[in-house]
């Protein structure tokens, strides 16, 4: 039974039950699985690293101080926690992913350098929204999701995820989710990443936005054909949102976005309005429009404004087919 003990000078846990552990200068490296039966507390206090090889199934409760947990092992490790967090977390492993066995909070940063985190259906509350992502090394899983609430009036700017917001003001408590299934629409799919924000409030018009992605979610799509879209129906329908995309940072910035709700990437047209040419969403093909569409008349890159043929450029062509929807209304 291992009632008490101090680690490093800096660091003490408790447990009520005896675990197989090898104690290191600084800190606990557990060799084979650890199981925690149901009514135990594991109490840590103080910055004590814990590296786990095995699995990590906590059926009691985890008050995890300031401390690491570590998982490093060379195949899959399942985790369950059933009550308490995390404080910080860290993937470390040679092979094999990191598997949710229940929804896990983590109080500050996951960290995940080497191996994969699967969801699994469950969901990762992060109330600091700390998640860093070596490159091909993420949280996936076709279902469950990230959450993070936070409130927009101290919090703009990272929100954590890979999601930056800018310019929406004060407009209280709201929660920010990622998921990972592909989203439809108009018969087509997204890449394997969305955002999501639910807010007692709309968001403003002025509201801008940043979302990352990983070339692991890219699936067969073309990463230099992607282009935002946001739903605000959950992904009932879709809207195209006028951005630009940075290939180099994995990146899609869009400035006036409004109102979101959800919001992905594809590099197929996700619309499920006939108005592709309603470049400011308004509900009309007008004159505004038009003056986009003019300031976009000669692109010649890709992901291009008002590139309505998707051939790579913003020309008469797509003059034309403008000029035969100006007037319309998309209501």
């Amino acid at each position: 039974m291992l009632e008490s003990n101090t680690y490093g000078g800096n660091a003490t846990i408790r447990w009520g039950l005896f675990l197989v552990l090898l104690l290191l200068a600084d800190g606990l490296k557990a060799q084979v699985d650890i199981e925690i039966s149901s009514g135990v507390t594991t109490e840590i206090t103080g910055d004590l690293t814990i590296e786990v090889n095995g699995d990590w199934i906590n059926n009691g409760t985890l008050e995890p101080g300031n401390s690491l947990f570590v998982f490093s092992g060379t195949q899959d490790q399942n985790v369950l926690n059933v009550e308490g967090s995390f404080y910080m977390g860290e993937i470390t492993k040679a092979g094999g992913n990191v598997i949710c066995l229940s929804d896990l909070t983590i109080e500050g940063t996951l960290n995940v350098l080497s191996g994969d985190c699967d969801l699994n259906g469950f969901l990762i509350s992060m109330p600091n929204g700390g998640l860093n992502e070596a490159v091909e090394q993420t949280v996936l899983g076709a279902s469950g999701y990230l959450v993070r609430q936070a409130d927009f009036g101290i919090a703009a700017g990272d929100l954590g995820f890979g999601f930056h917001l800018w310019d929406a003001g004060d407009i209280g408590v709201a929660d920010v989710y990622r998921g990972h299934d592909p989203q439809a629409g108009n018969g087509n799919l997204s890449i394997s990443r969305w955002y999501r924000i639910d807010s007692p409030v709309p968001l403003p018009n002025s509201a801008d936005i940043m979302i990352r992605y990983d070339d692991s979610e890219l699936g067969a799509q073309d990463e230099n054909a992607l282009s935002l879209f946001k739903s605000l129906d959950n992904g009932v329908s879709w809207e195209l949102v006028v951005g630009s995309l940075d290939v180099i940072l994995n990146t899609f910035t869009a400035d006036n976005v409004g109102d979101m709700g959800l919001v992905t990437l594809s590099a197929f047209d996700l619309s499920t309005t006939s108005c592709l040419w309603d470049l400011d969403i308004d509900g009309d093909v007008d004159t505004a429009d038009l003056l986009i569409f003019l300031g976009a008349f000669g692109c010649s890159f890709n992901n291009c404004v008002a590139d309505f043929n998707n051939d790579g450029e913003t020309n008469t062509e797509d003059l034309l087919e403008f000029l035969g929807h100006f007037g319309s209304n998309c209501n």
